[in-house]
C-alpha cells in the first residue's frame, strides 16, 4: 500500500469533511422518508490507494453495511462523484433496514444475495434516477443468459466461491463482474412491473424465493 497515497486521501477527506457530512445526512433524511428506520453510525475511511481501477469504476465510493445500525463508507475523495455517494448511502441504508427486520441467517444462499442486492439497488434508485450505474445492465442477452443459468443451477448455494462467479464475474463462462447486482436488480424491475401496487416496506422484508417466483422472470427472459 502506498502510504503517500493514504495520507493525501486522508487529507482530502479532512478538507471535504462538511461537504461529505451534509451529503451523507440528506441521504439519510431522503431514505428514511421513503423507508424509515432506526438510528444509524455511519463510519467514512478512504480506500485501498491501490485499488484505483475499481474505484474509479464506482465513481469514488463503495459501502458495506455491518449490521442493522453500522453502515461502512469508503472513499477515494479524488474520484468522488456527490451524487454517487448518496446513491451508495442509499442502498447500504436499505440493507440496514433490512436487517432490522430480518435476523440475516450465519450463512446466506446465492439467491438470497442476489435479491438483497437488487432490493437495496431498486431503492436506491428510486431516489436517484438521475445517474447511471454501470452495473445496472448487460452489454449482452447471452451474458443475461449465463448469469440466470448460473443462478438457476446454484440458487441454494452458500459457498463462498460460487458467489464470487456472480460478483467478479467469470471469462470462461462468459459472466460479466458483479452480475449478482444486474440480475437482481432485472429481477427486482419484473417484480414491480407484476407487482405495483406493493409497498417498499412490504417488499423489503420479502423472501427471496417469493419476489423470484412472483417477479415472472424467467417468463420475461424467456420472451426476450
Amino acid at each position: 500500500m502506498s502510504i503517500d497515497k493514504l495520507e493525501e486521501s486522508v487529507q482530502l477527506l479532512i478538507e471535504n469533511q462538511s461537504s461529505i457530512n451534509i451529503l451523507i445526512k440528506e441521504a439519510l433524511k431522503e431514505s428514511s422518508e421513503k423507508l424509515p428506520g432506526g438510528k444509524k453510525s455511519i463510519y467514512i475511511i478512504p480506500a485501498n490507494p491501490t485499488n484505483t481501477s475499481t474505484m474509479k469504476f464506482l465513481n469514488g465510493v463503495t459501502g458495506v453495511t455491518w449490521e442493522k445500525d453500522v453502515i461502512l463508507i469508503q472513499i477515494e475523495p479524488s474520484l468522488l462523484k456527490d451524487e454517487y455517494l448518496k446513491y451508495c448511502l442509499a442502498h447500504e441504508y436499505h440493507h440496514s433496514v433490512y436487517m432490522e427486520n430480518t435476523e440475516l441467517a450465519y450463512t446466506t444462499t446465492l439467491l438470497h444475495d442476489v435479491i438483497l442486492e437488487g432490493k437495496a439497488d431498486t431503492f436506491a434508485e428510486n431516489l436517484y434516477q438521475d445517474i447511471t450505474i454501470p452495473w445496472h445492465q448487460f452489454s449482452s442477452i447471452k451474458m443475461e443468459e449465463n448469469t440466470w443459468e448460473f443462478l438457476k443451477e446454484n440458487a441454494d448455494s452458500t459457498g463462498l466461491a460460487t458467489k464470487e462467479v456472480l460478483l467478479y464475474g467469470s471469462k470462461i463462462k462468459d459472466i460479466p463482474d458483479r452480475a449478482n447486482y444486474t440480475i437482481g436488480k432485472e429481477i427486482m424491475e419484473e417484480f414491480l412491473d407484476e407487482n405495483p401496487n406493493i409497498p417498499i416496506e412490504e417488499w423489503t422484508n420479502m423472501p427471496a424465493n417469493e419476489i423470484l417466483l412472483e417477479s415472472k422472470y424467467e417468463e420475461s427472459f424467456e420472451g426476450k
